[in-house]
């Protein structure tokens, strides 16, 4: 049976109680499944645990303890091939060996061991350390290929939804634990970026490896959302609380939004609630506050700032299904199928933007907008400036674009604000 990682739960105990086993193995040390084996000893059973300094090595010696002369061997770290290296070493009764990054021993290890033959399966992060290990020390593999291109998309994808679920978590940053999983959601997430830019570029090994990091990194922000804080989690935790100690929560948030600020990656945010309370009174506006629908789009709630007759700036709020559905959202420049032109990819405080300003005369008027979307978590944000006067009253009203720009990033960074002071 399994446990999550950095747990062992009495209804797992349970489990094996009512089992009837006389004699468990646990796979894993103390920082993967705390408390199992004293708990298990409580119960008069007993006890065999088989544990390494990472992953790899405790795969090595569970090979080893049973013997075979034959193994499947798969990356350690490459969930996307875990369930055919288990139908595979299920079918035959193989035991699974992992192999790391650069591993040189790796061939050497399994010689030892009696392992005369692998089930290879390919990764894009098997490199020619480990593969030319395995031929060094005389072992005959029998290689399972696998699409790259194919298998990198996967491990994207899979990323994805472990960085949406880590983010769902997310409530508030008041502690160091909370803290810590904020600033593992940021790594995840520039890591998750590097691994996309370099799948863009064909750099299929990078990418693979950028994402392995990614998701060990959403992974383990999990881990301290469940209260599961364990090994280098431990750590992490540790330094959080040294940091808001000496510096303060406010500031070490700060730090924090610096640090992804770089790669247009903003601070973990909470699920949304009322969007209503992130329209906040902005001081030289009058504000109206609509929740429903636009027109031609559907907002989930929508403000009204009007500085002076004719100047408005208008901020609608969208709730996504996830943060990554958020970003593709702030790169939008089409709408109904039709390129609207000029926008630009950029960032606003740290956070995913895009954004177009115009002058455009129609007819007696002279209409000036500017636009700005904004990504914020799983909210998406669509500020707008429009001015709509008479030729004759230009002189008087009509704002510089640049003026304009200001008010729509003024009204945007006051509800930003707001949204992470409710954190």
């Amino acid at each position: 049976m399994t446990t999550s990682w950095g747990e062992f739960s009495s209804g797992a105990l349970s489990e094996i109680i009512s089992t009837g086993a006389s004699l468990v193995y646990i796979i894993g040390g103390e920082t993967a499944i705390p408390g199992a084996e004293s708990k298990l000893k409580k119960q008069g059973i007993s006890v065999v645990q088989i544990s390494g300094a990472d992953r790899m090595e405790t795969s090595l010696k569970v090979a080893e303890r049973f013997g075979a002369a034959r193994a499947v061997a798969v990356y350690g770290y490459d969930l996307t091939a875990m369930d055919d290296a288990l139908t595979l070493a299920s079918a035959e009764t193989l035991p699974v060996v992992f192999y790391g990054s650069a591993d040189a021993g790796f061939g050497n290890s399994l010689a030892r061991m009696g392992i005369g033959r692998l089930e290879l399966i390919e990764s894009p992060a098997l490199d020619t350390i480990v593969s030319d290990s395995i031929y060094s020390a005389g072992i005959t593999t029998s290689e399972i290929t696998r699409d790259t291109k194919n298998t990198v998309e996967a491990m994207l994808d899979l990323v994805r939804s472990r960085i949406d679920e880590a983010g769902v978590l997310v409530r508030s940053i008041k502690d160091a634990e909370t803290l810590a999983a904020a600033g593992l959601i940021v790594d995840a997430k520039i890591n998750m970026q590097s691994a996309e830019s370099s799948f863009k570029a064909g750099k299929y090994a990078d990418a693979f490896k950028s994402a392995v990091s990614a998701e060990e990194s959403a992974s383990y922000a999990i881990a301290v959302y469940s209260g599961r804080a364990q090994g280098r989690i431990t750590e992490a935790v540790e330094a959080a609380d040294l940091g808001i100690a000496q510096k303060g929560v406010a500031v070490v948030k700060e730090d924090l939004r610096a640090v992804g600020a770089p790669y247009g990656v903003g601070i973990p945010v909470p699920i949304l609630i009322d969007f209503s309370t992130y329209l906040v009174d902005i001081e030289g506006y009058n504000k109206s506050v609509e929740i429903g629908t636009g027109l031609g789009f559907d907002y989930d709630t929508v403000g009204k700032y009007t500085r002076a007759v004719g100047q408005t700036v208008m901020v609608e709020l969208y709730e996504q299904d996830s943060e990554s559905s958020a970003i593709e959202w702030a790169k939008l420049t089409k709408f109904y199928e039709t390129e609207s032109k000029d926008w630009m990819n950029t960032t606003f405080m740290g956070y995913p933007a895009s954004k177009k300003s115009i002058t455009v005369p129609v007819s007696d008027n002279m209409n000036q907008e500017v636009f700005l979307r904004v990504a914020v978590g799983r909210l998406g944000i669509f500020t707008k400036f429009t001015q709509s006067v008479r030729k004759s009253d230009i002189d008087t009203l009509l704002l510089h674009p640049l003026v304009a720009q200001a008010m729509v990033e003024g009204v945007t960074g006051e509800v930003i604000k707001e949204i992470e002071a409710n954190q």
